[in-house]
């Protein structure tokens, strides 16, 4: 589909539309890691269940997280297609970290995998202005700094 209009009235708004400011690329990288944590924490209770199938719903929303979190370390969205292509060029480990989790079977062995994920969390936040307490405590911090707890 093709937009025709005045593409001078339109461009800074389209611009502005489609970018975040400081502020919000912080909250937001905040709120994926705070998703990403809140799901292992459930995932270590599916585990003891062995409920395999909130397992893999629960991981994969852990994997859109992490992806999203460190596509958007550069200024990138894309969509679930794009994720592991762009991973795989921008972050060659970060990208065999998470193939390991994703070819792991056993559940405990999968959990853990993807718990080690964390520290490109920590690294990630402490780059981009959060201090190494705010990381390392981020239950604290929530209702500060999530951006569901605002609205």
């Amino acid at each position: 589909m093709i937009i025709r209009g005045n593409k001078s009235k339109y461009q800074d708004i389209l611009k502005k539309a489609g970018s975040y400011n400081k502020l919000e690329k912080k909250e937001k990288l905040w709120t994926l890691m705070a998703l990403f944590e809140m799901n292992i924490i459930d995932l270590e209770r599916i585990v003891e269940r062995e409920d395999i199938i909130s397992f893999e719903l629960n991981f994969w929303d852990c994997i859109k997280s992490f992806c999203e979190f460190m596509l958007l370390l550069n200024d990138i969205q894309k969509r679930f297609k794009w994720y592991g292509k762009i991973l795989q060029d921008l972050y060659p480990k970060v990208y065999e970290d998470v193939k390991m989790s994703l070819y792991e079977k056993d559940l405990k062995k999968k959990l853990d995998k993807l718990k080690r994920l964390n520290k490109y969390f920590q690294g990630g936040l402490i780059k981009n202005g959060f201090s190494k307490k705010e990381v390392e405590y981020w239950h604290n911090h929530n209702l500060d700094l999530l951006l569901f707890q605002r609205f």
